[in-house]
Formats: structure tokens, sequence, C-alpha cells
């Protein structure tokens, strides 16, 4: 019986560590899949700037929302960190 039990625990440990590695493999990926435009990191496909404080600081991908056209380009403002870009006007 006791050997049973240690076959399971060892199981249930097995398969969470494949979990584990699944989703590190996947986090890599999408590491590897994005470009850096500067300022900002945009993933494949994708013309949503992602905020790259949040991403350089945390690794979170955290999309920024639709820009607000000012004086001097357009502004970005981080939900997430609160930062403010301006990005000069370039027909993004």
């Amino acid at each position: 019986m006791e050997l049973r039990e240690a076959v399971l625990e060892l199981q249930e440990e097995n398969t969470e560590q494949r979990r584990r590695i699944e989703a590190l493999e996947q986090q890599l990926a999408f590491h590897k899949a994005l470009r850096f435009d500067s300022p900002f990191y945009y993933a494949e496909g994708d013309s949503v700037p992602f905020c790259p404080r949040c991403w350089e600081a945390d690794k979170k991908a955290v999309h920024l929302p639709p820009p607000q056209e000012v004086m001097s380009g357009t502004r970005y403002d981080c939900i997430e960190c609160d930062k403010m870009y301006i990005h000069p006007r370039s027909g993004r």
C-alpha cells in the first residue's frame, strides 16, 4: 500500500512538473516572438504595443490602451504601471 501511495505521489509530481515545463516553454516562445521597435515591444501579428516598463521590469505583457494624440506626438498611458510614453508622429 505504501508503495502504491509513493507511486501515485511521484506521478502527481511528474504531472505538475510537466505542466510547469510547458508553461515555461510557452513563456519562452512568447518572449522570442516579441520584437522591439523603440520604444515599444510588439508581438508577431499584433499591432498593439506592449508597455516596455512592464515587460522589462516584471515580464508582464501589458497591452497599452488606445493612444491619445497630443501636440508632440502620440501619448500612451499604461494602465498597469501608470507610465506615460510620448511617441513622435510617425504614421504608426
